[in-house]
């Protein structure tokens, strides 16, 4: 008898406890990840928190599971991950490139460029982060990700939205 009360006692908690909870993907490597992995060449790592607006969560996953699906394909991509609130508004990735010009192929074509055209719609705001790292060094630790992140400025669509070609 006293066990479902104990249970009903601690359920406030449980619910208060949920939205600070989030899921992180595993680092996933490319085939370029694994050649470049004892190599300890220079990479840059883009970093990116997206907080959402209220009601667009679906929106906001179906563009988020079309630029993963697309991204491994990305030539110039050594891995990636993603992490997102279970019950809140943020999410985070981290993305480790050869270069910049990879990384700039990325951002203005396929699926993110068309992401990024609809960010007014589903992002209340969006910070950046990069770093420079060596490819062994792969990934970076989600508690130093998420401190440049919060120290970033954060930027609101559509006046953080990229140009729609590569420079």
């Amino acid at each position: 008898m006293w066990m479902p009360l104990l249970i009903l006692a601690a359920l406030p908690l449980l619910i208060l406890a949920l939205p600070g909870c989030a899921y992180t993907s595993p680092w996933k490597r490319t085939k370029l990840g694994k050649k470049l992995m004892g190599s300890n060449q220079p990479v840059l790592v883009s970093l990116t928190q997206a907080q959402r607006k209220a009601r667009q969560r679906g929106p906001f996953f179906d563009q988020v599971r079309s630029v993963l699906a697309d991204l491994p394909a990305r030539d110039g991509l050594l891995g990636y991950a993603f992490r997102f609130e279970l019950l809140g508004d943020k999410a985070w990735t981290i993305t480790a490139w050869r270069d910049e010009a990879a990384r700039d192929q990325f951002v203005f074509r396929g699926a993110h460029r068309d992401a990024m055209r609809k960010t007014d719609e589903v992002l209340e705001s969006c910070r950046f982060g990069s770093l420079h790292l060596l490819s062994g060094d792969l990934p970076p630790a989600w508690p130093k990700v998420l401190e440049i992140l919060a120290d970033a400025p954060a930027h609101t669509p559509p006046a953080h939205t990229p140009k729609t070609s590569a420079p």
